[in-house]
């Protein structure tokens, strides 16, 4: 039995109300499927660790997302919870388009618009995106059949819902100009110059000087913390370097890249992309424990204090088991993953 994951963000919203109505309707469409709907968490447990189960075990996850809630920090929690899920359950993420164009959502900076989107007022996009989600579970449905069932069973449910509930929005029609027009760097050269900014940071979390931190070379270490071809930074690196962020020098076949942060762009990194030490602290600890598939000791991180440790405990981003001796060993939880595949988005 494949699991559906159903989120929203808002109660008494748009997003609430056709994630409420969409769970009922596809639960007479696709029967033999578990559906998950967090409003459904049962009185007297821990709702967030439920969400965690469920994230987890999720084929696919369906995301309501209006103008209000689209940049709202758990609907897009919960994406990057369910990134982690869906890939490693080769499933997918389907965000549902309730008053917001396709057009806009990919302009956007959701976390959520890599994912294909379906807009709920479009028949045979419905259509495609149900037919997806009996791909993804396994679900013996034809096509013929599956259009039979939208219009008698899914279309009723949605023409109750009202979409003009009043919702303070997080964003308005300007925003697609404000985060990208009007900002002299690219979605692509940000992603970069982050990847770059983050290496900094944690060099400098280790001791290293302002000057030694800021150098970068080895071109595959750059191409593994940004998720980025080596022929796309190639053409970043002019960009970036053309804007007085970076200087570089590099080989007739780029392979070999002499670079280093200017003053520029460590101030922009420290302006919009700072993270706490604790942070810096959690991306070792998935970094180690992805490389070991086990608990990592303690002692490889004594550059960080136990301030920081204590934070990501507090905060549910490790577990942590205690030597005999007094010293531990760590590894990341699902929240504490999400955290990072958030901040990274």
């Amino acid at each position: 039995m494949a699991k559906v994951f159903i989120s929203w963000s808002g109660k008494s919203t748009p997003s609430f109300c056709v994630a409420e109505r969409i769970c009922e309707a596809l639960k007479l469409v696709f029967h033999n499927n578990e559906f998950f709907f967090s409003d459904h968490i049962q009185k007297g447990t821990f709702g967030v660790q439920q969400i965690f189960e469920n994230l987890s075990e999720a084929k696919v996850g369906i995301f309501c997302v209006t103008k209000a809630n689209i940049l709202k920090p758990w609907l897009n929690f919960e994406a990057g919870a369910i990134t982690c899920a869906v890939l490693k359950n080769s499933g997918c993420a389907m965000p549902l388009l309730i008053d917001i164009t396709k057009d806009d959502f990919a302009l956007s900076a959701s976390p959520l618009a890599k994912f294909q989107a379906t807009c709920l007022n479009d028949t045979s996009d419905m259509l495609r995106m149900m037919n997806d989600i009996a791909k993804a579970t396994g679900a013996d449905i034809s096509e013929k059949d599956m259009e039979k069932y939208y219009h008698r069973l899914v279309e009723p449910e949605l023409a109750e819902i009202d979409i003009n509930v009043t919702e303070e929005p997080t964003i308005n029609q300007s925003f697609v100009t404000t985060t990208f027009v009007t900002d002299e760097l690219t979605k692509d050269a940000k992603k970069l110059l982050k990847a770059l900014y983050n290496d900094y940071a944690a060099e400098r979390s280790l001791g290293s000087s302002i000057s030694e931190a800021a150098d970068f070379n080895d071109i595959d270490e750059i191409c593994r913390l940004s998720s980025m071809s080596v022929d796309d930074i190639r053409e970043l690196f002019d960009t970036l370097s053309n804007l007085g962020y970076l200087k570089y020098d590099s080989d007739d076949n780029f392979n070999m890249v002499f670079g280093k942060l200017t003053d520029k762009g460590i101030k922009y990194g420290e302006d919009n992309f700072y993270e706490p030490t604790y942070i810096i602290l959690l991306r070792e600890i998935i970094k180690q424990y992805n490389s070991r598939k086990a608990y990592v000791p303690s002692d490889r991180f004594k550059n960080f204090s136990s301030d920081d440790f204590s934070v990501l405990k507090s905060k549910g981003y490790i577990d942590m088991t205690k030597y005999l001796n007094g010293n531990f060993v760590v590894k990341p939880t699902d929240s504490g993953i999400a955290e990072i595949v958030m901040r990274d988005e």
